[in-house]
């Protein structure tokens, strides 16, 4: 049954609609937590390029909507999708680093690691591209923590409900990350004599 009003359908109510197939319920999702995912794929693998993540994104939604019918709620469906999200972006992450080895093996030298090819030249992309080089230094855990509160604005409590651990175990890596990134900044400043 159609909602006429997406935007006031709960998690739940949008999860049986979409085990019950209904396509614009399905849009509404991806609508809600598209950026979720995408931040989410490049907290795992920060060196991909936009078209890479847009790729994997749109596979992640289309395996949320066949697994669908796995869904219980249970009041935590963000949860349920940064797991899809996290798990799809490690094999993807794994895939991709073989494939290089293979490549790489083939020509007898080591494959870049950089997608400049497909990104546009400009600042914005400079800027993803100096960041994917710097949350790389990171650790995975480290990387997610830093993404989820940075970027998605979530509160500690919630970081560590979605990744399981408890809140002083995320402040503790949101502080390594940021004494990381600080120092690698900082060292990029003084080699350029800014």
């Amino acid at each position: 049954m159609p909602c006429s009003n997406m935007s006031e359908v709960t998690d739940a109510r949008l999860m049986a609609m979409i085990q019950q197939g209904d396509m614009p319920a399905f849009g509404q999702l991806y609508e809600k937590y598209g950026g979720f995912v995408d931040h989410a794929i490049l907290s795992i693998a920060p060196s991909l390029g936009r078209a890479e993540v847009e790729d994997l994104c749109q596979d992640i939604f289309l395996a949320i909507r066949k697994g669908a019918g796995k869904y219980k709620e249970e009041g935590k469906l963000k949860p349920w999708i940064y797991s899809y999200a996290t798990r799809m972006a490690r094999q993807y992450r794994r895939r991709w680093a073989i494939r290089n080895r293979i490549l790489g093996a083939m020509k007898g030298q080591r494959i870049a690691v950089a997608h400049t090819a497909e990104m546009a030249p400009d600042v914005g992309a400079m800027f993803h591209l100096d960041m994917g080089k710097l949350l790389g230094r990171l650790s995975e855990v480290q990387r997610q923590v830093l993404v989820l509160y940075e970027q998605d604005g979530l509160r500690g409590n919630e970081i560590g409900e979605l990744l399981g651990m408890n809140v002083n175990t995320v402040w503790t890596h949101l502080r390594r990350a940021r004494t990381v990134l600080t120092a690698q900044l900082e060292s990029a400043e003084e080699s350029k004599g800014v």
